[in-house]
């Protein structure tokens, strides 16, 4: 487990549950969620302002995903949203500082060296004047 993850689970006071190596079973109900978004929410609409978007989101939330029926509970989410929220804790004052400080050098030639992770490990160089 990520050591800076689990830092952020404490600070939220949430429990980190990962699934199982192999296990693409165990992913079924998030990746059920996100198609569920996909197929009801952004199928057709051309996103070209995320201003816009929000209102939009609230809308179709209010209008049609969290009136209708769920599939596997068999209730309303807003019933059971209402049911839960006094269970929820509020979130601390301060948000979790997710800032990675790392301390780099940088050239006689005013180059700066600096890693990033996108799909896997890369060395990104930029050059910018001193």
């Amino acid at each position: 487990l990520n050591p800076k993850y689990a830092q952020f689970a404490a600070y939220y006071g949430f429990t980190i549950k990962p699934c199982g190596p192999f296990k693409p079973q165990q992913k079924g109900r998030i990746e059920n969620a996100i198609g569920y978004i996909r197929k009801n929410f952004l199928a057709g609409r051309e996103i070209t302002d995320f201003a816009a978007l929000n209102p939009a989101v609230r809308d179709w939330l209010d209008t049609i995903a969290n009136v209708r029926v769920h599939g596997e509970t068999k209730r309303q989410p807003r019933e059971m949203f209402t049911e839960e929220k006094a269970k929820l804790r509020p979130t601390p004052a301060q948000p979790y500082d997710a800032a990675l400080v790392t301390p780099i050098g940088v050239s006689a030639r005013c180059r700066v060296v600096v890693e990033s992770v996108a799909s896997a490990r890369v060395r990104n160089s930029a050059t910018d004047s001193c």
